[in-house]
């Protein structure tokens, strides 16, 4: 009886025990209101915030749930923030009321165009723009003025703000020296400014200065002024953004491994704008060190839709509209020992760079996961492999940096496709759903718009034919890639009618049925005059091609093709087959219209009056080699041509003046729109990454294996520099990427930002090493591996609804999915094929019937 007594005491005593834990630590494994060193402290296994006498919360945390925090100077508060406000330690977490923020670039306006001409500014005067931040919004933290030199060296402007108007108070001034070559120029403020009428002056011109403009009234919240003087029937080109002000209060609890965040906000000024708390680390944002680990909070992240960003990608950029991509949460690959996924509760991922610190916005409603480090991927992410490690090490980092993303113009719809067509996950499906949205962007003859909103590439005009005529046959070319990547038949049956329709504007109001694409239009002649140039008709918008375009007419044989087979896919034999007897034709006349026989190379475009224009364009070129419009003789000379003769530069430097890719152009284009120097403009002397596909495979076609190998090494080498050709200007090297951020000149370069064809230059390796085509008979295969490779290949590949691994081989191919595997010898003709039957078996077992066995040469055959 004593035993038994002592037993339930000691029972009942456990018992209490752990109630008093479960009430003084109601959220698991919490320790509060502990004072370390001055700083208040609550914590768990997992995590530890710290709130030191300013008030500021810092961070720590342990992914084994040991509580050995990994040190750090990681910081949460409120984005933005001016006043900490009050905080005090709750059970399992930190309350911080009243933390006073100002956020600036939260709304934007002004009159940002369009424009019809450039005002000069007169001598010994100015132009002005009166304009009012209307009350009860934001507060005024900078404007900015579309401005150029026109090409005037060391030109010169002083820029000027003032309350009221003409003669009020100077709030800011800044002297622009040397004034841009067209460019948006800021004047920032010390501190935001409350609402009110302001006037932005432009004056004291040195060179040549001009001010892009509107001979209408249709800026209707300010006027325009020259000299001091109202001009009722004008408008400058300006704008301003808006900063939000107001006030929060908000949360941080301990959960286990996450940390739940949340703020309730009292007041601020712009309604339409969500505040943010920041998710704080150390960071360098200048130069080029990723390898200090104290400054460098993550080697890349991941997103839930689909996105892979290395940490190169941040440097040199307070912040970067590229990386704003819609997800729901992000993983951090952490370099202090631990993952942190952050689910964000925003729209979208966003980041912010100071000097010294990188800001991640959280929402209302977020959370921090502290997680293991892992480098394991979702199988929705592709990984490309070679028997060199660190060679597929460089390969694979270069194809994710660049492979995510889609732009939503048609005239670069092929470089999507080839790019996203064989993944799979949220950005195939995302591009997939782009392209079919354009069967609602079709006009009645079968142009398709240049942009989603828009006919033309700057809006619709009635009087200014700014369309691009390069939309029809990338759409066509898109579609034909995701339907043989997909075997989809109900996307072929919701874009068939419109690849027909964008077919026969080509043969018939571009009178393609000639063999040569013909732009008939007042606006796109291909003439330049005196008094400018006519519109630019395709993806290189500052070059006036028009009329007979070389680089327009190179996707139309490979079009048409695409188009047939499309309609032999839909059963429509008759129009296929007429179609394919045009490809012919078009090839033919292709070189009959372009190639320069004593040059050794296509030109780039013959104008209405039958005159002959060539700037060495380099890509027109590469592209009609790689869509085999030119035989072996042609290339060898083109290429001749690019790696022996000199530049404009002086040097034969078509190659080497830029790495990456070759040089646009071989000679200066005096007739390109922004009339820069020669080296530039990534359109005028300068490179484009996306051309480097088409370099590489037109010399693993004609140049064999190890020409084209040798060659992407060399643009791989270039990647693997510090800045991995996506960190802010200046690159590395020295190169203006043109993303338009800071205080930087015209772009020399075309990498980041707004090319997000980017991704195609490193599938040179898929379609040229790994040697992969699609058509809608299946999936083709041949290898053309150079000598110092055993094999190269793909895994997470999407074909036809089947995710596998490549592997191509000298002597075969191996494929593998779901538990299976087939080893294929090449046969003579050295390519192999693949229809979706051969991955959708009807397996008996762990074997496959006879049949399949002798079809396909199996050596090895593994069930799951």
């Amino acid at each position: 009886m004593e035993w038994a007594l002592t037993r339930r005491y000691g029972i009942i005593m456990l018992l209490v025990m752990l109630a008093v834990q479960l009430v003084a630590a109601p959220i698991r494994g919490t320790k509060n209101a502990l004072t370390q060193g001055g700083a208040r402290v609550v914590q768990n296994p997992y995590i530890r915030l710290s709130v030191d006498s300013e008030q500021r919360v810092s961070v720590r945390f342990d992914a084994s749930g040991k509580g050995r925090y990994k040190p750090g100077q990681t910081m949460i508060g409120a984005y933005g923030m001016t006043s900490n406000g009050r905080a005090e330690i709750k059970p399992g977490g930190v309350r911080i009321n009243g933390s006073r923020y100002c956020i600036p670039g939260a709304a934007k306006g002004g009159y940002p165009g369009p424009w019809d001409h450039g005002e000069d500014l007169p001598v010994g005067g100015s132009l002005g723009q009166r304009f009012t931040v209307p009350a009860g919004g934001g507060w005024l933290s900078d404007v900015w003025a579309q401005l150029t030199c026109s090409g005037v060296d060391n030109s010169s402007v002083r820029m000027v703000l003032r309350k009221d108007g003409p003669a009020g108070q100077i709030v800011a001034s800044r002297l622009v020296k040397p004034l841009p070559e067209q460019a948006m120029v800021r004047i920032g403020l010390s501190k935001p400014l409350p609402p009110g009428a302001y006037y932005l002056e432009v004056g004291e011109k040195s060179g040549g200065a001009y001010w892009w403009g509107c001979n209408t009234d249709t800026y209707q919240g300010g006027m325009a002024y020259v000299s001091g003087k109202a001009q009722p029937g004008k408008d400058w080109v300006f704008g301003y953004d808006l900063a939000d002000v107001g006030t929060l209060d908000w949360e941080l609890r301990l959960h286990g491994n996450e940390l739940l965040c949340s703020y309730n906000l009292r007041q601020h000024t712009i309604k339409t704008f969500t505040p943010a708390l920041a998710l704080s680390f150390p960071w360098t944002r200048d130069g080029y060190d990723t390898t200090n680990l104290a400054t460098t909070p993550f080697r890349y992240l991941t997103t839930d839709s689909g996105f892979w960003f290395p940490v190169e990608a941040f440097k040199r950029n307070e912040s970067d509209w590229n990386l704003l991509r819609e997800s729901k949460w992000a993983r951090l690959r952490g370099t202090g020992g631990y993952d942190l996924k952050i689910s964000h509760s925003r729209t979208g991922l966003e980041t912010h760079m100071e000097p010294d610190r990188m800001h991640m916005l959280l929402g209302p409603k977020s959370r921090l996961q502290v997680l293991p480090n892992s480098d394991v991927l979702p199988d929705t992410y592709p990984r490309f492999f070679t028997s060199d490690k660190k060679t597929s090490d460089v390969m694979d980092r270069f194809m994710k940096t660049f492979l995510f993303w889609n732009t939503s113009c048609p005239s670069t719809y092929e470089f999507d496709a080839l790019k996203l067509s064989w993944i799979g996950g949220p950005e195939h499906t995302g591009f997939r759903n782009v392209v079919q949205f354009y069967t609602n962007r079709c006009d009645p003859d079968g142009y398709i718009w240049s942009r989603p909103d828009s006919r033309g590439w700057n809006g619709d005009s009635p009087t200014n034919d700014n369309r691009h005529y390069d939309n029809n046959c990338p759409f066509i070319l898109a579609c034909w890639d995701i339907f043989s990547w997909t075997g989809d038949k109900a996307y072929l049956n919701a874009t068939i009618a419109t690849v027909r329709k964008a077919t026969d504007y080509l043969l018939d109001v571009q009178d393609g049925r000639s063999g040569v694409l013909t732009i008939h239009s007042p606006q796109h002649t291909g003439i330049t005059v005196p008094q400018g140039f006519t519109n630019p008709s395709s993806y290189f918008d500052c070059i006036p091609t028009g009329y007979r375009d070389a680089y327009i007419n190179a996707f139309y044989a490979p079009a048409l093709h695409a188009s047939a087979e499309l309609e032999r896919a839909a059963g429509n034999t008759a129009r296929a087959d007429e179609l394919d007897r045009l490809v012919v034709v078009a090839k033919q006349q292709f070189n009959k219209t372009f190639w320069d026989d004593a040059k050794g190379r296509y030109i780039s475009w013959v104008d209405s009056s039958g005159a002959k224009h060539d700037w060495g364009m380099t890509y027109v070129n590469t592209i009609a080699a790689t869509y085999g419009l030119a035989d072996q003789q042609q290339v060898k000379r083109m290429y001749d041509w690019m790696e022996n003769q000199p530049t404009s530069s002086g040097a034969a430097d078509t190659f080497t003046r830029w790495v990456f890719a070759p040089r646009s152009n071989t000679i200066a284009c005096t007739e390109q729109a922004n009339r820069l120097k020669y080296d530039e403009w990534c359109e005028d002397g300068g490179a484009i990454l996306w051309t480097a596909f088409y370099e590489l495979m037109s010399r693993a076609k004609y140049l064999g294996a190890d020409n084209s190998w040798r060659r992407f090494k060399q643009i791989l080498a270039r990647y693997d520099m510090p800045d991995k050709l996506c960190g802010g200007n200046p690159m590395y090297r020295g190169e203006i990427d043109n993303r338009g951020d800071g205080p930087y000149g015209p772009g020399s370069v075309g990498v980041w930002g707004e090319f997000p064809e980017s991704g195609l230059a490193p599938c040179a390796f898929l379609y040229g090493v790994v040697g992969l085509r699609v058509d809608i008979d299946g999936l083709h295969i041949r290898p053309n591996l150079p000598s110092e490779l055993k094999y190269a290949g793909v895994e997470n590949l999407v074909f036809r609804g089947v995710r596998m691994k490549v592997t191509s081989y000298r002597t075969h191919v191996t494929v593998e999915w779901a538990g299976h595997r087939i080893d294929k010898p090449l046969p003579a003709s050295g390519e192999i094929t693949f229809t979706e039957d051969v991955f959708k078996p009807r397996w008996c077992g762990c074997l496959a019937s006879v049949d399949m066995k002798q079809q396909w040469g199996i050596v090895s055959l593994q069930s799951a």
